[in-house]
């Protein structure tokens, strides 16, 4: 009868070990998560310096007509978030060492109800950009983004109406934009174009990296 007793309680004892054990555990894991430090940030295709300053004309021009905020033209090839810039950085800088410049087909202006897919380009797929985007997504907290090449021309909440207006206004000197640079942002906030800060210039096809 003793015996049983004391085999009971040592087994009780274990079991209780055991679930300090795991607790302790739960809590390391959670106090690690808590000193993650999450970075929202985003990978730009720059257009060479001919399309740059047509785009940027428009986007100044817009901005002005319609009380908006300016911003840089640009393709944005991935938005996330991420705990090591310096990792996401080290992934884009491979790709820039082995591609040439990036030559993108224009496919049509357009509009949604979406503030930041206000008035845009939109480009046809690129098998080179979807492997990228794949390999930055390896560096984020959650892949989760959705690569639809456009260019955007405008930011600004307004009648639909009036978006898809200024949609079959626009007539592009191009059919094809060369881009010549990528930048990596740091977005301190994603809603807040002037919260955009680029960190790094990548220029592609040279060994200026």
């Amino acid at each position: 009868m003793v015996k049983n007793i004391i085999l009971i309680a040592a087994g009780i004892a274990v079991l209780i070990i055991a679930q300090l054990g795991f607790a302790d555990e739960t809590l390391a894991q959670k106090d690690q998560q808590k000193t993650v430090k999450v970075q929202p940030f985003s990978v730009w295709l720059i257009p060479q310096k001919k399309e740059a300053d047509y785009f940027s004309k428009l986007i100044n021009q817009y901005a002005s007509q319609y009380k908006a905020q300016p911003f840089t033209p640009h393709v944005t090839i991935y938005f996330g978030d991420t705990a090591s810039l310096d990792q996401v950085k080290n992934t884009v800088q491979l790709f820039t060492k082995q591609s040439a410049p990036i030559v993108l087909k224009v496919n049509n202006i357009g509009a949604t109800s979406e503030i930041f897919k206000t008035l845009f380009v939109t480009f046809d797929n690129n098998a080179v950009l979807a492997r990228w985007a794949k390999q930055i997504g390896k560096q984020t907290i959650k892949d989760t983004y959705q690569l639809k090449l456009h260019l955007s021309l405008l930011y600004k909440e307004m009648p639909l109406e009036e978006k898809q207006k200024l949609a079959r206004e626009i007539s592009l000197p191009m059919t094809h934009v060369v881009f010549d640079q990528i930048q990596l942002i740091r977005e301190d906030d994603p809603d807040d174009v002037t919260k955009w800060i680029p960190i790094h210039t990548f220029h592609l096809g040279t060994s200026k990296n």
